[in-house]
């Protein structure tokens, strides 16, 4: 099995959009805020898919948005927001484990171009349209 999903609600975990640019940044900044707190998932990677698999409903399209899961479930976009602060700040205080460098971050990047509505996502209207659709969108899935 993979590592991520032996950690699967024991760590915190940020499946993010690993073929955005803006998304990619988002992730890595998350992770050097809580100081390793975090273990990065491309939606897009081997291990993002069993991840989706294992968490989400069946037919759910979990790669519209970031999702941090935690013990208590899956939050997306908006939702996501709060839990990952608190493991920035837990991060940022020195509460709590850190990913030892057995764990490493799972970035692996695509060739494909980012586009949101035919705009890259590097260009500033194409990551103010990615950041309004993390405010707008907000989901849960609350662990069974």
């Amino acid at each position: 099995m993979v590592e991520g999903i032996e950690l699967l609600y024991v760590r915190p975990i940020v499946v993010y959009d690993n073929f955005c640019n803006s998304c990619t940044k988002f992730a890595k900044v998350s992770r050097i805020l809580s100081r390793d707190r975090l273990y990065l998932v491309g939606h897009y990677t081997k291990e993002g898919q069993q991840i989706r698999e294992r968490v989400f409903p069946e037919g759910f399209d979990a790669n519209t948005m970031f999702w941090m899961i935690t013990r208590k479930g899956a939050f997306g976009a908006r939702s996501g927001l709060l839990p990952l602060c608190s493991e920035i700040i837990k991060g940022f205080f020195g509460t709590g484990e850190r990913i030892g460098s057995k764990m490493d971050t799972n970035t692996e990047q695509s060739d494909l171009i980012c586009n949101v509505d035919n705009m890259s996502c590097t260009s500033m209207p194409g990551f103010f349209t990615r950041l309004s659709g993390l405010l707008k969108n907000s989901k849960k899935i609350e662990r069974t």
